[in-house]
């Protein structure tokens, strides 16, 4: 009798353990065969921006195979390349970076039970550090200039001093949170510093301190510009239509900029005129975050000018708004009547004019901004408070003056006669990415006294390196032209005689060069 209830106990055990054994091979079968129902893990978003202590949520959508029902509930795993600077967990980004530079981080949904399945998230976490750092031309470049930036942090201490000098002067700001619905982030704190009374002619230097979160004083890298001499001789670059939409995007921009130093002898570029579409999208912060990540702004004066991509939102073309551009960039407050994107600037005996050539065809501006006819007036008047204060008068835009021999899309037909009144030397405009130098024109006629308009190359993508002169497709008014898409750009050297343009290749090749007389 034990003999028979020690096999039966036997057979009972042996009946459960291949029970157990049948339940969890079905329920591997189970899940296997629900990994295999999947075609794709997709996410709502590929590419996020980050305050450096901010959040964000990214939603999640397990695709199954065409005629599955898709109701079973299939497990995400998710992970971060970097847990010390963005934790997820469910989706949901917790950012803590504290560092001087962003920082990129991967995002990865996987499921649960297959992770070659999955789908990745390229995050940006923003530095705490302030952001577009620059320094741009005051209404006179040789006691003034204006300092601006973006910050997390409400209240910020701008320093400065002539460079070599350890007498820092502090000057206690308080940020204005920025009017941009930015696509990609919250609002920063924006700072505008007008500085006066500088030494002209002198090498400054700045930097931009602050009390972090956790009270400790932090300050940012020195940068540093120079005010403008008296000597009426300098020399200074132009530039345009980078249209920067991807980090590590500023090659042709440096190295240009590095022909110009070379060409120049001992003396250094003042400063870089940019004549718009800076940025491909304005709405998107990062895109413009790019020049802080390249360096470009910290050790020289930029003079930027909105184009029509500055305006352009995010996922569609359109002139809608400029206050991308307003809230990035540093540039004094004298438009007047003119909308706040248009401003002037002296810089030793040249009297720069900077228009919106897009202001017209703006849908989200007040319409006393979308008035040429109020850009006109204000141009008329700068010209006539500043008599007898300049030697060359450029007046610049984004868009076309002139394209080829042809009328470019910049109101030539409305400037032109503006021009000749006030005696403009120089029109310069950029956005075909072609280069076009007119002959002197006067009454839209060749004159041996007159304006000299001149489209800029681009600097994006490899475009042309070797400049043709386009001869069976100029017009009577043009001297120079190429009907392809040219990289490259310009440098100036000016003196109280006459201003030369030196046309330069992305190869540091010269292509073109014109002087031009001083008549006054």
């Amino acid at each position: 009798m034990p003999m028979k209830r020690t096999s039966a106990l036997c057979f009972l055990v042996f009946t459960f353990v291949l029970c157990l054994a049948f339940v969890s091979c079905s329920s591997t079968s189970g899940t296997a065969s629900s990994a295999s129902l999947v075609q794709a893990v997709r996410l709502d978003s590929y590419t996020e921006t980050i305050l450096y202590n901010g959040t964000a949520t990214l939603n999640s959508e397990v695709k199954f195979k065409s005629g599955v029902d898709g109701s079973e509930s299939i497990g995400l795993i998710w992970s971060s390349s970097d847990e010390s600077v963005l934790e997820v967990s469910d989706g949901v980004l917790v950012a803590h970076n504290s560092g001087p530079e962003n920082v990129t981080v991967k995002v990865v949904a996987a499921l649960s039970n297959d992770p070659s399945k999955s789908a990745t998230c390229t995050v940006t976490v923003l530095s705490s550090y302030p952001r577009l750092l620059m320094a741009g031309p005051g209404q006179d470049s040789s006691t003034e200039a204006v300092i601006s930036w973006l910050s997390p942090y409400e209240s910020c201490t701008l320093e400065h001093c002539i460079s070599g000098s350890s007498s820092w002067t502090s000057v206690p700001a308080t940020g204005v949170m920025t009017t941009s619905d930015w696509a990609d982030i919250p609002g920063m704190y924006r700072y505008r510093v007008e500085l006066s009374d500088l030494v002209p002619g002198a090498a400054y230097s700045y930097k931009v301190s602050w009390i972090d979160d956790s009270g400790e004083a932090l300050s940012s890298d020195v940068s540093s510009f120079s005010t403008a001499g008296s000597s009426g001789s300098f020399s200074f670059a132009w530039l345009s239509d980078r249209h920067i939409n991807v980090p590590d995007g500023m090659g042709n921009i440096v190295e240009l900029l590095s022909y110009f130093e070379e060409q120049n002898g001992p003396s250094n570029l003042d400063f870089c005129l940019f004549s718009g579409d800076m940025v491909n999208k304005g709405q998107v912060y990062l895109y413009w975050d790019y020049w802080t990540e390249s360096g470009l702004l910290d050790d020289m004066q930029w003079a930027f000018l909105i184009g029509n991509h500055e305006y352009y939102p995010k996922g569609k073309k359109g002139i809608t708004a400029n206050s991308y551009f307003l809230d990035a960039v540093a540039l004094p407050d004298n438009s007047l009547a003119a909308p706040d994107s248009c401003y002037w600037f002296i810089h030793d005996g040249v009297l720069f004019i900077c228009m919106d050539s897009m202001a017209p065809e703006a849908t989200l501006l007040p319409s006393a901004d979308t008035d040429l006819a109020a850009q006109v007036s204000w141009f008329e008047d700068v010209v006539s408070m500043n008599a007898g204060r300049f030697r060359y008068l450029v007046a610049v835009q984004h868009y076309a003056f002139l394209d080829g021999g042809e009328d470019g899309v910049g109101n030539y037909r409305v400037w032109q006669p503006v021009f000749d009144r006030c005696g403009v030397d120089l029109a310069l405009a950029s956005d075909t990415h072609s280069y076009t130098r007119s002959l002197a024109l006067f009454g839209d006629a060749v004159s041996d006294v007159g304006t000299v308009y001149v489209t800029s190359p681009e600097t994006e993508g490899k475009g042309l390196s070797e400049f043709s002169n386009a001869l069976d497709k100029l017009g009577s008014r043009a001297a120079y032209y190429t009907d392809e898409n040219v990289v490259g750009g310009v440098w100036f050297e000016v003196n109280p005689e006459c201003m030369t343009m030196h046309v330069i290749g992305k190869d540091g090749v010269e292509f073109d060069s014109v002087s031009i007389t001083s008549r006054r």
